[in-house]
């Protein structure tokens, strides 16, 4: 019996782990620690507490509300695995509205690195302002030390001004040395932007230490103006054993600076990993004279396999973009202004500029570039840009990490505003590069109202929409038409308003008054009428109106010697006016009482027997 109910017990335990319940956690600026944190109305005001409270598992998340944080040195429990810590919605700039700020107070802003501190993500966070001051300091922003992590996912954040200290490495993250042998550990950086970090030892903005057992991949993410004092890889240093890979996909790296005589912006060694770069841009990098400001492969690499850049912009780096000193490194379908020691295939090496739209404002998509437009191999390239616009459009895949759309649309004739059920005079977009739009003709299409549609007409080389007929929905409409065929995300956009129609409601308080001294009032009924009232009228034969100024909804009538109509005007934006129902105040005069005889004389008990007559 007892062992039968310690079975029972037993496999009790392991059903509620295995169906084990996600949990939501909460924090915000005006929480308190002294709350659960298991609703949003009651969260708590950290995250240290949430992990010093609670066993985090699988499919557990902390909501983290907008606002500003100044936590630091923030450490993630020894057997915390599986959950996500989730900013709240980006701003309109896609910068994160949850931000973690210790204005450079000193400390590193989350640390983790068990073994069990697996399958994380951390998205929308922004962490700016943090500065190691550790003894043996590592890492700015994330800091994950010597055990074995893995299923890592960082996406959608913003690490700015993150410095790791003197001596230091990883201005945003760092992640240190590993001895699990073959790489089992893979980390997803995807969507983030790092900008203003430093670590004066290497990486500044990443650092993956010697040996450690980590696949890398990193997609869509923008590296600027980081800086190393005295060590390599201004944005990258990515050290990763034999059989270890970093892909790099779409990402910019643009204004990073190498101070001392060290190599690479990007900067890759050790024995025997392996580079995969995929249309990224990597341009206007600083490095000290002789040195690589771009791409480095550094001289003990054994790369048996050979690294590659492919379909990238690797230009105008101080000294040389892409070096090579040991291994091969091949560079297909690339775009650059110098290189040494690489394998070159279907390359274009170029002193000119590659065609960047505005580097004033740093912008680095594709203006007019004949050598990168439509010029890169499809064989790998991704699906799309590192702003998620489809990749290709036009002819064929762009080299660099914009894809540009062979497509332009000028901006709406007229933002018009109609009235509903009044025909709309015709909105025009002339076109280049479509043959077409979607939902041809289709009636309340692509957020236009009903009753409105566009149709296409013209080639590539000349193209118009034009948006016609007559709207039976009232309400303003933004709409956005795709364009066609190879457009990608071209469209022409604008706005219409259409106004709801004038209703002039009911008028109450109509009378019947003497005339003379007399006082009416008269109300337009709430409710009961669409619109604006401009003024008031009133006519004594029903046929000539005269303007009354008022714009209230209520008219006092006073005085009045004959018998008057009344109505309100009503208008409800560009449509016509309506009026409201009409009230009569009917004047009547005064009766004249007439006594008769009005004098005379009669005998004591006699009769007197006067008329009395109205009129």
């Amino acid at each position: 019996m007892h062992s039968r109910l310690l079975f029972l017990i037993i496999i009790s335990f392991f059903t509620i782990q295995l169906y084990a319940i996600p949990t939501n956690y909460f924090i915000s600026p005006t929480g308190n620690n002294t709350n659960n944190g298991l609703t949003s109305t009651a969260p708590k005001a950290t995250l240290a507490n949430v992990f010093s409270t609670y066993n985090l598992g699988a499919g557990d998340t902390i909501f983290v509300a907008a606002g500003t944080y100044s936590e630091k040195g923030i450490v993630v429990g020894p057997n915390d695995e599986g959950f996500v810590i989730q900013g709240a919605a980006l701003d309109a700039a896609g910068v994160p509205t949850s931000i973690f700020d210790s204005n450079q107070s000193g400390g590193v802003w989350l640390i983790f690195g068990d073994n069990n501190n697996d399958n994380i993500t951390i998205d929308k966070i922004k962490v700016q302002n943090y500065k190691n001051n550790i003894s043996s300091p590592n890492g700015g922003g994330i800091y994950v030390n010597d055990n074995d992590c893995t299923g890592i996912t960082i996406s959608n954040c913003y690490f700015d001004n993150c410095d790791a200290g003197a001596g230091s490495k990883g201005g945003a993250i760092f992640f240190l040395y590993n001895t699990g042998g073959t790489p089992s550990n893979t980390w997803t950086l995807t969507n983030n932007t790092f900008t203003n970090c430093e670590a004066s030892a290497g990486g500044g903005a990443v650092y993956i230490s010697s040996g450690s057992e980590i696949d890398l991949n990193i997609s869509k993410c923008k590296f600027f103006n980081n800086l190393t004092a005295a060590a390599s890889g201004s944005a990258l240093y990515y050290d990763g054993p034999t059989s270890s890979l970093l892909k790099m996909t779409n990402c910019l790296v643009y204004g990073n600076t190498l101070s001392g005589n060290n190599h690479g912006t990007i900067f890759i060694g050790n024995a025997g990993c392996t580079a995969s770069l995929m249309n990224c841009t990597i341009a206007n990098n600083l490095a000290p004279s002789s040195y690589t400001g771009g791409v480095y492969f550094s001289d003990n690499a054994g790369y048996s396999g050979g690294s590659t850049l492919t379909n990238c912009i690797i230009y105008n780096n101080t000294y040389k973009d892409v070096t090579r000193t040991a291994g091969t490194i091949n560079l297909n379908y690339c775009y650059f202004k110098s290189h040494h020691g690489c394998t070159l295939s279907n390359s274009t090496l170029k002193s000119t500029d590659p065609g960047f739209k505005n580097l004033t404002s740093n912008d680095y998509s594709l203006g007019i570039s004949p050598d990168c437009i439509d010029k890169a191999t499809a064989t790998g390239a991704p699906s799309d840009d590192i702003l998620s616009a489809p990749r290709p459009m036009g002819l064929g895949y762009d080299i660099g990490a914009y894809e540009s759309s062979p497509c332009s649309v000028n901006a709406a004739s007229s933002t018009p505003t109609v009235c509903i059920n009044s025909p709309l005079t015709n909105i025009t977009h002339t076109t280049t590069g479509a043959t077409g739009i979607i939902n041809d003709g289709v009636l309340a299409a692509n957020g236009l109202p009903a009753g409105l549609k566009a149709i296409f007409t013209g080639n590539a080389t000349a193209g118009t929409i034009t948006i016609s007929g007559t709207p039976t929905v009232d309400g303003t409409f933004t709409y956005s038409i795709p364009l066609t065929v190879g457009c990608g995300s071209v469209n022409a956009t604008g706005t219409i308003k259409v106004d709801k129609a004038s209703v002039g409601g009911s008028l109450s308080g109509g009378s019947t008054v003497c005339s003379g001294t007399n006082s009416t009032i008269l109300t337009l009924i709430s409710g009961g009428y669409t619109g604006t009232i401009t003024k008031w009228q009133s006519s004594l034969n029903g046929t000539t109106w005269t303007d009354i100024a008022n714009n209230t909804t209520t008219h006092t009538a006073s005085n009045l010697t004959a018998t008057t109509q009344y109505r309100a005007e009503v208008k409800s934006g560009v449509c016509n006016s309506d009026n409201s129902s009409i009230q009569t105040i009917n004047v009547v005069n005064k009766p004249t009482i007439t006594l008769q005889p009005t004098a005379g004389s009669i005998c004591e008990g006699g009769t007197y027997s006067p008329s009395v007559t109205a009129t």
